[in-house]
């Protein structure tokens, strides 16, 4: 999975959760900068930094944890 920012009419920026070429979420709103972009996506993975991944199957995947690259 992947963040891709985007940028958007006007100016201004915003971003999308991807997964191979399936968008799996994208951001509610449109940001002023790029930077404020970025900004948004490190509190979207700040939301649940220790929250476990699992595939559609329910199959287990991962743990994230706080200091996880």
């Amino acid at each position: 999975m992947k963040f891709v920012v985007l940028p958007q009419l006007r100016g201004s920026w915003s971003w999308e959760l991807r997964q191979g070429d399936r968008v799996v979420a994208t951001s509610a709103m449109h940001f002023g900068s790029r930077q404020m972009a970025l900004v948004s996506i490190r509190e979207f993975r700040a939301k649940a930094p220790r929250a476990p991944v699992y595939d559609q199957g329910g199959t287990w995947l991962e743990t994230r944890t706080s200091d996880a690259k």
